[in-house]
C-alpha cells in the first residue's frame, strides 16, 4: 500500500532553487518514497524534526517525516549536505 507525499512549503521553496535536472531526480526519489518510506540508505536525522530520515540524491539531501498510521510521508527539506543539517536544525517542531 502507498504513501503520499506531501511536501511542505519550506521544502517546495527548496525543490524550486534546484536546477532543472536535479530537480527531475528528486522528483523521481520523492516517487519511490510513496512506495517504501524507508529505502535502504535512508538514515534517522538526530537534529532535525521528530522522527525524521534523509536520503541522499547526489549532493544534495531529502529530508522527510515519516507517519505510519495517516501513511503519509511529509517533505520538510531539500538541500545541499553542506547546508543540510543546519537546515535541519533550524526546521525542527
Amino acid at each position: 500500500m502507498s504513501y503520499r507525499v506531501d511536501m511542505q512549503s519550506p521544502a517546495q521553496r527548496d525543490f524550486d532553487g534546484l536546477p532543472v535536472d536535479m530537480q527531475k531526480q528528486v522528483a523521481k526519489h520523492l516517487r519511490a518514497l510513496a512506495e517504501d518510506p524507508r529505502p535502504p540508505g535512508a538514515i534517522r536525522v538526530q537534529d532535525a524534526p521528530k522522527g525524521s530520515y534523509r536520503i541522499r540524491v547526489g549532493e544534495y539531501r531529502v529530508g522527510y517525516r515519516v507517519d505510519d498510521g495517516t501513511r503519509v510521508v511529509s517533505i520538510w527539506g531539500i538541500g545541499p549536505r553542506g547546508t543540510f543539517y543546519k537546515m535541519a536544525g533550524r526546521r525542527r517542531r
